[in-house]
């Protein structure tokens, strides 16, 4: 839990969030199923592990299966379980649960992905209106992916105030989520979304080079539909509601 320093006025749930004016997020959940953490856990939510264990009970009854469910909010709370190999196989097909292995081995190292060091960025974007008008997913995807700055040598030459390899155009709905060499060919493979759910535009250019060819394809790269409409070097599309949308381009 990581707290923003504001005075506590209220109570956030293990799984963060934001309460009056302060803030809470869980960066990290530990493996050690005998950890004080974990037992302080047990101790502060034992009326509610318990409601839900009767709520799974009760699902196992009636036969409906994935009883878990019920325990979703504290199942695997020990990430070691998931990280144990399970028990020996015995006669008739039948194993030691996974669930009882970890408690069973709690002295033993864990092979978990979780250990060692480990450092997290995160920001707060203010912003008025909902997530859409705030275009969350673009500004996630910026502070994800931040720029690369590289020192060049001098040149000779102007130099412009921007610069462009590859766009996907000016709605902030659609985002890029990869581009690559196609599979079958030395022509370019691009993929984008609409972020929004509300369709885009999508404006496929690179950069100083001119667009000859624009075609959009499946995810095998298999030609799919007409050629994309191309005016002045520049592919024009448009996507549909939460499409993911490939395009195989040639300069």
């Amino acid at each position: 839990m990581t707290d923003t320093g504001a005075p506590r006025t209220g109570r956030i749930s293990r799984t963060g969030g934001a309460d009056r004016d302060t803030l809470g997020l869980v960066l990290f959940r530990s493996v050690s199923v005998f950890s004080l953490a974990y037992l302080m856990y047990l101790v502060r939510n034992m009326p509610g592990i318990i409601r839900a264990s009767n709520e799974a009970k009760e699902i196992f009854k009636r036969g409906l299966g994935m009883a878990e469910w019920a325990l979703y909010e504290h199942h695997g709370l020990t990430l070691r379980e998931w990280s144990s190999a399970g028990g020996p196989e015995m006669k008739g097909g039948w194993s030691i649960p996974d669930h009882i292995v970890p408690w069973l081995l709690w002295p033993m190292p864990a092979d978990c992905w979780e250990r060692g060091m480990h450092k997290f960025r995160y920001a707060i974007y203010p912003h008025a209106g909902d997530w859409r008008a705030a275009h969350l997913p673009r500004r996630g995807q910026e502070f994800n992916t931040p720029s690369a700055v590289v020192a060049a040598p001098k040149r000779k030459g102007a130099l412009g105030r921007s610069a462009s390899l590859f766009s996907a155009g000016g709605d902030e709905a659609a985002i890029i989520v990869a581009l690559k060499k196609a599979e079958k060919s030395d022509s370019l493979v691009a993929r984008v979304y609409d972020s929004l759910g509300r369709g885009g535009n999508v404006k496929l250019s690179l950069g100083d080079l001119q667009l000859k060819t624009c075609r959009k394809i499946n995810i095998t790269e298999d030609i799919k539909g007409r050629p994309v409409r191309i005016s002045l070097g520049v592919g024009c599309d448009k996507i549909t509601p939460w499409e993911i949308a490939s395009y195989l381009l040639k300069a």
